[in-house]
Formats: structure tokens, sequence, C-alpha cells
């Protein structure tokens, strides 16, 4: 985990670096990171729906099993 934020640092201050001595691939790592700004939390949020139906019908097996014994 601490290395990506540090990977993904590193490479907004490589895109502000590159982008400011014009260089044309500063503009496309900067494009890159702001789709990755951009996606970032709706992938996150996937995931947590994902895993909290998940845990909910899991604790809904498990209380049938409860119920019905």
């Amino acid at each position: 985990m601490v290395f990506g934020v540090l990977a993904l640092s590193a490479a907004y201050v490589l895109a502000l670096v590159t982008c400011l001595l014009r260089i044309r691939w500063g503009y496309i790592i900067g494009i890159v990171l702001g789709i990755e700004i951009i996606l970032q939390p709706l992938v996150f949020h996937v995931v947590m729906g994902i895993l909290l139906v998940y845990f909910c019908w899991l604790g809904y097996q498990a209380a049938g099993r409860l119920c019905n014994q």
C-alpha cells in the first residue's frame, strides 16, 4: 500500500517536472494520472459494495442456519 502511494507520488512529480520543461511525456503521464484519480473512487466503491453484499449474504445464511436448528 505504501509503495503504491510513493510510486504515484513520484509519477505526479515526474509529470509536473516534465510538463514544466514542455516535454510531451509529461502531458501523457498527467492525463493517465488524471484518469486514475477519476476512476479510483469508482472502483473503490464498487469493490466495497460487492464486499458488503457478500458479507450480508454470509450473515443471512448464518442466521438461517441458526433459526433452523
